[in-house]
């Protein structure tokens, strides 16, 4: 079996770039993420039963986390993709958490306490319980 090179056996400019990149794609991926959050109509989605969004979110995350661990397992340099990986999955598992809250808030006002309501900056925008 063979082992994978390690990054510290890199030069320092493939290093960096290797790093860079990484982090480029994570940061691309989490800022995608949020707009998708922010863009899409999840307050449109009333006909549609809170136990099918669940199951769609949960079997997003599952696929995703999957193919993140078969990403690592194939890449050269390991590490750096657990990071970015990690750097993918966690804002996604937050902002699934994040619209299942509001999802069933706008199911059912009273079980967020205070009705949900839109930034300051927008209508669309869900992001505080304020009242």
């Amino acid at each position: 079996m063979t082992t994978a090179p390690s990054i510290l056996a890199s030069p320092k400019a493939q290093r960096r770039q290797l790093l860079a990149i990484g982090l480029l794609r994570a940061s691309a991926t989490t800022i995608v993420l949020i707009a998708a959050y922010y863009l899409l109509p999840l307050d449109r989605l009333s006909g549609v039963s809170l136990a099918v969004s669940l199951a769609v979110g949960l079997l997003a995350l599952t696929a995703i986390a999957a193919y993140q661990v078969s990403a690592i397992i194939r890449h050269p340099h390991s590490g750096v993709r657990a990071i970015e990986a990690l750097a993918i999955t966690v804002p996604l598992f937050l902002l699934l958490f994040a619209a299942a809250y509001f999802l069933m808030a706008q199911g059912d006002a009273r079980s967020g306490g205070r009705p949900l309501r839109g930034c300051p900056g927008g209508e669309a925008v869900r992001c505080s319980a304020g009242g």
